[in-house]
Order: C-alpha cells, then structure tokens, then sequence
C-alpha cells in the first residue's frame, strides 16, 4: 500500500519531502491536505499523531486514501464552510504538476479556515514533472499565487539553495502570532507558543507585544518547570527583556515581565532588584503592589566552593580545541594555562595566529592577543600524539560546533583514556553540556566549565564556575596615583538596565557617557579614573569587571547573580549594588570621600592579582582537572 502511495512522490525526493515535513509544528493536531501526494504526505504526517484529512475527488485514489488517512472527503465550495472546528494547518502538494487546481481548491476551502491556520505549499523541481522553469521560478509563483489567495508567505524552508525541494509557510491576511501564541499559552502548550513567534518575525510595530508575550509564556514555562533545568528559558527571558529595554529603558511592563521569569526561576530577589529599579525611574501602583508580594528571600552572595589548589603535576599537557573566532574567556585561560604548564606543554587546535603573536584584521583592537611560543600542529600529528598518551587532558572549548567535525571525530576517536573537559565561554547562562556532548557522540564530559553559572541554577556534577580573567597590567598599564577624572564608564548601552543607569546618572551628575576611544585612550582614562562602572552587558560576566581593579579603580558593579570564585568582597575589594538608587547613592557616597575609594580599589587590586589574573584562573582549572582526574584514576574508570 505504501509504495502505490508513494509513486506520487519521486523516489530520490523520499527523504528530502520527509525533512521538510518536519517543519510542520507539533502543534499542528489537525492537518488538510490537498494535491495528488496528499495521501502518502498524509500518512507520513499522520504517524506522528493528530488527525489527517485529504480533500480528494478522484473516487480511485479517494479509497486508497481512505486506507491511510484519518478522512477523506470531496472538494467542493461548501468543503470549508463544512467545517466544525478549524484546521490549524493545511498542506498543499502536487505544485510541480497541478498547481492550478491545488489553488483552485484552497480558494473553496479558505472560507473554513481560521485565523491561526497556518498554510504549508511543498513543491519540488518543476522538471519532475515535465514542465519548464526551475524551483526558484515555481517558488516565485507559488508565493504570489498564495499572496493572491489572502495568504501572505511568512518563510520557507530550506534557508539555502533548494536542492530538491522547498516548502513555504504561509497564514491568512491579518493573522495576529501573538494572538496565537496567547491562545497556545493559555492551553498551556508553552514550547508551542514561543515557538510561533520565533517562527513569524513581527512588523515593526509589533516588536513590544511579540517581546512581552515571550515573557509571558516564559514565566509560565519556567513556573511549569520548575526542579527541572530552565537555564536556557532564563536565557531566553533575557534576549526578549534585553530587546524591550534597549528601545525603551523606562518600560514597565518589560520590568515585570522579566520580574516574574526571575521569580519563577527561583530567584526573586533578581525579581526585586528590577522593580527597585524601575520603580525609582518611572514609579508605578503595579510595581509596588508587585513588589510586596514577593518572598523575602535571596540568592548566596558569594561562591559556594572555591577551587582546589592545583599542585604541578597532572595535568601537565593539554590539547585545547579552540574556537578560531576572537573568545576573550578561552583566549585568557590558553595564556594562564600556558604560564602555569609551559608554552610547549599547551597546544592550540585550530592553531590561532594572535596567541603566538601574530595580528589579524579580526583582533585590531582586541585584547587578548599573546606572545605565545608554538607552531600549528595538525590533525594527523595530533592523533598521533594522542594515541601515544602525550595529554593528560582535552579542553573542548567549541561550544558553538564551528570546528570541522571530522578533525574533531578523529581527535576523540584516538584520545584513549584521556579525560575530556567542557569550557563554556559563551555569554549565556544555558546549560549546553549534554547538547555538546552528544553533538560529540561522547558518554559524558569529565568537567564541566561554565562562565555564565547562575546561583539559582544546577548545572550537574563536576560543574564548576569559570568566569573571565585578565592579563596582568605591566609596563604603561601600572597604576598611577593622581587620578583626575572623577567617574569611568565605556561601552554600548545594550541589554537589561545599561540605558536605564546611565540616562540616569548623566541627568544627575552631567556626564557624557556616550564617548568612544581607542585602546590607547581606553587604557589611559581607566588609570586616570577613581570610580568605573559596571553594568551587566550580553552575559552577566563581563570583561570591566576585571579590567577597572587590574587598573586601580575602584569596581563599581551590579552585583552578579553567578558563582564567581574568590569573588571580590563588597567594601573591602569592590563595592556593589542592587538598584538604581543605591548605586545613585554609592556614588554620592564614593565622590565624596575619595580616600575610601582609593583604599577599597587598592585591595581590589591586590585581590585581582592574586586571584583574578589569566594564570591564576588557569591555576583554579587545573585544580578542579586535576582532582576529577585523580578521582578517575582512584575509581578505575575510564574517560
């Protein structure tokens, strides 16, 4: 029966329709589809669930259908109207042969269909069925043939060149996806709902409402999740948070959406700490009554268990498989693993030209650039070397899987027992561990390294917090003792409450803060400078974090809601804040008392250097490596 159904579709398209297909949403319970395909295409679609109607008018083919599909039904201008409840997709197939009557029939069904059905056109090559043209110019006419139904294209799928096939997603005129995604939320289909909108890019007016109800089913998502892992509905959170407040600063709502994400992630004095603030700027009924309702309860101040010390020993030679593009997190940690184990005893794959003191457009103004000794080694040689047993461990520091996965198979494949270790650098505080790991067909990673590891969040076993470190200041970078300007900031004014403090902190003091320098100037205004500021950027680690007390000035930070360890301590190293109002008032209080500025920034100082230089985070690594390779090798267990 199959193979009658499937002699609509030709042979070498089989899987390449089936991929395509997958771009149907689960969501999707009840499928029409219309053209000759539709009954093999049905039944593909049907075994994943749902309820699958084929229009059919052809009595023959109508009865194997019927064999397959959950209905059959003739096409007729009172086929839509028939309906009881409206289909949430419908396919249309058999564009290469039979265009004209597939749109002929949708126009009769159209009458049906409701707001939210999404509208699926599957086509291949035009040639297939022995017409002229292409699937680019049969893809040109199917979207004006589906514009001129009242069914706008909203994408189509594959992004690139359309080998062998291409399916289009359209939704009637009007179709509102945030309306659609509310009504997903509210039966509690989250997933489904969030995925509408990441599907169906919003005009430009739409960007708030789209954004606001992203937060919505966030909240509710993480609230149904809870126990579980929310690191990357967190994650998510913050992108559509971090959208609102860019183009509006003093945005309410935003403030309380993201409020009631944090809250339900567990973390409600994250939640306070945005009402605080806006409720400062732009003072509101709602905040305040949100505010009260929520618990009396805060996340740990500081780390809750600092690293082993690493003693030489093992490990004593890594491979670190690194991210060729500019990564300041695993660009710093190469150079303190390079200070603690010996140039030669760190090898760099892909080898990066900047590390070892060479420049590239890409690294103009970029700071982690190295005078590393070293010479690219290649894929065979590293092998080799691997089977031999010259590392004691990997470091996979390619999150993103941008490396040529056939030198990394090779790699892992010839790595024997030698233990694997997770760096994750990147700016999100999502758990990316097991994505990573099966990416790589590996059983498990020995350790875990995680930049961005928020407090209320459980990464798993041997999961350990490795934020961004800085290369020690030498030379013209020593600091100075006349410090002339009062106040540093530098940056973009992107994400969460950058816009918010410094729009604020410019009406108050009269500041510009809205200069950009080069790194030369950079460097010389942070030595001149008493106060730095440090707001949260793209991750909640960033880099003036460490770079104001490695110059002398005094850390004036949001305090981070991750595990830092040997974090600075608030009023003796740095001094932090929640709010808007207390860092107005930390401010007021350092400016005026310049002397207690100068001595909490020298204890920064001296910590930074002791704890916070590129070699001593690489010293903190080496020690969680070094106990999880002991434990391995007391255990009898292999990597």
């Amino acid at each position: 029966m199959l193979d009658r159904l499937l002699q609509w579709i030709p042979p070498d398209r089989h899987a390449d329709y089936l991929r395509l297909l997958g771009h149907v949403p689960p969501w999707a319970k009840r499928i029409a589809l219309l053209g000759d395909p539709c009954a093999a295409l049905g039944y593909l679609l049907r075994k994943r669930g749902g309820c699958v109607t084929g229009f059919i008018d052809d009595p023959k083919a109508a009865a194997i259908a019927g064999e397959i599909l959950d209905a059959v039904r003739p096409l007729s201008p009172a086929s839509g109207a028939a309906q009881e409840e409206p289909f949430d997709a419908l396919l249309l197939c058999g564009l290469e042969t039979s265009a004209d009557a597939v749109f002929a029939a949708l126009s009769m069904l159209a009458p049906g269909l409701g707001p939210n059905t999404w509208i699926f056109a599957l086509h291949g090559n035009p040639a297939l069925g022995g017409r002229p043209g292409n699937t680019e110019t049969l893809a040109s006419d199917v979207t004006e043939r589906l514009a001129n139904a009242g069914f706008p294209a909203i994408r189509r799928y594959p992004d690139g060149p359309p080998d062998a096939g291409m399916l289009h997603l359209a939704a009637p005129a009007g179709y509102d996806p945030v309306a659609h995604a509310r009504s997903l939320r509210n039966q509690g289909l989250f997933e489904y709902a969030y995925t509408v909108l990441e599907l169906v890019p919003p005009p430009p007016h739409a960007r708030r409402p789209a954004a606001l109800e992203k937060l919505a089913i966030l909240a509710a998502w993480i609230h149904h999740d809870r126990g579980r892992d929310v690191s990357h509905l967190i994650s998510r959170a913050l992108d559509a948070f971090y959208l609102l407040t860019n183009e509006s600063p003093r945005d309410p709502d935003a403030y309380l959406a993201m409020a009631d994400c944090w809250a339900s992630a567990g973390a409600p004095d994250m939640a306070r700490r945005l009402l605080q603030s806006i409720g400062y700027a732009a003072p509101g009924s709602e905040i305040d009554a949100r505010l009260a309702a929520l618990p009396e309860v805060t996340l740990p101040r500081e780390h809750i268990s600092d690293p082993p010390e690493w003693m030489p020993g093992r490990p004593a030679r890594v491979l670190f498989l690194l991210h060729p593009r500019p990564h300041f997190g695993l660009d710093a940690l190469f150079d303190g693993l390079c200070d603690c184990l010996g140039d030669e005893n760190v090898v760099d794959f892909p080898w990066k030209p900047t590390l070892h003191g060479q420049e590239s457009e890409a690294h103009r103004d970029y700071p982690c650039r190295y005078q590393r000794r070293g010479a690219p080694e290649g894929v065979t040689a590293l092998v080799e070397a691997l089977r031999a047993g010259h590392f004691d461990a990997i470091l996979y520091g390619d999150v993103e899987g941008d490396l040529p996965p056939d030198h990394i198979r090779a790699l892992l494949a010839a790595r024997g027992d030698c233990p694997v270790f997770l760096m994750d650098a990147l700016d999100q505080p999502c758990n990316f561990r097991d994505l990573v790991r099966n990416r790589l067909g590996l059983e498990r990673f020995h350790g875990y390294f995680k930049r961005e590891m928020l407090h209320n969040v459980d990464y798993g076993p041997n999961a350990w917090p490795l934020p961004f470190a800085y290369a020690t200041p030498t030379g013209d970078f020593r600091p100075i003792t006349e410090r002339p300007r009062p106040f540093f900031w530098a940056g973009h004014r992107q994400f969460g409450q950058r816009r918010l403090y410094l729009e604020a902190l410019e009406a108050r003091y009269g500041w510009d803060l809205n200069e950009r320098f080069d790194q030369a100037e950079y460097q010389r205004r942070l030595r001149e400078s008493r106060i730095g500021l440090n707001c949260f950027g793209m991750g909640f680690d960033t880099v003036r974090y460490w770079e104001l007390p490695a110059h002398g000035c005094l850390l004036l930070s949001d305090r981070l809601p991750i595990q830092i360890p040997h974090n600075f301590v608030d009023g003796r190293h740095a001094v932090f804040f929640d709010t808007l109002p207390e860092l107005i008032e930390k401010i007021d209080h350092y400016l005026a008392h310049p002397a207690e500025a100068e001595a909490i920034a020298a204890a920064g100082r001296a910590h930074f250097l002791e704890r916070h230089t590129n070699a001593a985070r690489a010293r903190q690594a080496l020690g969680w490596m070094s106990r999880a390779i002991t434990s391995k090798r007391d255990r009898g267990i292999g990597a």
